[in-house]
């Protein structure tokens, strides 16, 4: 992407000037690659997701309610033809027959999620034994963690990166002895955390079982957000997972230049002809990936989040003697 996010293979920017123009006139942009943070939900299917949750059917029918509206709101397309969250879903237990953790079948292969009509797809029914699934009580989550991160690491990742789990009690069966359940899920988030991809835990119910599930947000550094968050009703998980997911998605206001200021001090960010202010808190800010990433922060990059890049522009503001091949 170039500075008004429209795409470009030549390093040209829209009005066919090149990058070492000169600075008389409009200021030469800057190239950007936007960050699109990638999220894999790993949803709880167990039998236990069955019972009623507040005034909802099931705990499982609040979370893909809750899920979906997420989905809708971050996973389209914006202008510039991405969306603003690339989201996946697996669930578990899986239906397989037999399912145990010889045949590694214990948890659901992971779906891309580009769309509404994917997601619906994609949605999974509870367990109900014996017509399926046949680990239908347990929870294999160490499984799930593991497919999540293997579809995260088959290509470069484009942004943070993010595991969401969604259940309602601590991981169970599918464990091969002398290892534990809670044990192997532990283990697994310390290794989504090495290769640095986060995990964030939903805990669905009364809290009346949530000793591992608060172990496993302590990998990652907290017993509680941003790490652990209950949810004790269908309000309190609509906001949870609002929270979750908006928080994530400010990691598409990170713009990692792929063309470096002469006069960093000097860079403009604009939206259209609305000159964006260099602010740490509400503006933008310079910093990290070497000292190439524009961050938007606060209104600006709730701006972009609503809006996309279309109509964004950076360009280096340079001084006299920056550009244009002339001699210092």
């Amino acid at each position: 992407q170039i500075a008004d996010g429209s795409s470009s293979r030549d390093g040209s920017s829209s009005d066919g000037s090149s990058s070492d123009a000169s600075c008389s006139g409009n200021p030469p942009p800057l190239f950007f690659t936007q960050e699109i943070p990638e999220i894999v939900i790993a949803l709880d299917r167990s039998s236990a997701m069955n019972d009623p949750f507040g005034g909802d059917p099931s705990q499982l029918y609040s979370a893909l309610n809750a899920l979906r509206a997420e989905v809708l709101h971050f996973g389209a397309q914006t202008s510039n033809g991405q969306p603003i969250i690339r989201f996946a879903l697996l669930d578990f237990p899986d239906t397989a027959p037999y399912c145990n953790a010889a045949l590694n079948c214990c948890s659901s292969d992971v779906t891309p999620i580009a769309s509404d009509s994917a997601f619906l797809a994609a949605a999974p029914p509870v367990c109900n034994p014996p017509n399926d699934c046949s680990q239908a009580p347990q929870r294999p989550t160490a499984y799930a963690l593991s497919k999540a991160q293997t579809f995260l690491e088959i290509e470069q990742p484009t942004g943070p990166r993010y595991v969401l789990l969604v259940t309602d009690g601590p991981p169970s069966g599918c464990s091969t002895p002398p290892k534990d359940p809670c044990g192997d899920a532990i283990t697994q988030v310390g290794l989504l955390s090495n290769s640095g991809i986060k995990t964030i835990i939903v805990s669905i119910g009364d809290g009346s079982n949530t000793s591992c599930l608060l172990d496993l947000a302590n990998v990652e550094g907290a017993q509680g957000a941003p790490f652990f968050y209950p949810a004790s009703s269908p309000s309190d998980l609509t906001t949870a997972l609002s929270t979750i997911v908006g928080t994530a998605a400010q990691g598409a206001c990170r713009l990692d230049l792929t063309t470096m200021p002469l006069g960093p001090d000097q860079i403009s960010v604009k939206f259209n002809t609305d000159t964006v202010q260099r602010d740490n808190n509400n503006g933008w800010s310079l910093g990290g990936n070497g000292g190439s990433r524009v961050t938007l922060n606060g209104a600006a990059c709730q701006k972009l989040i609503q809006d996309g890049t279309f109509g964004l522009t950076v360009s280096d503001g340079c001084s006299g003697g920056h550009f244009g091949g002339q001699t210092p």
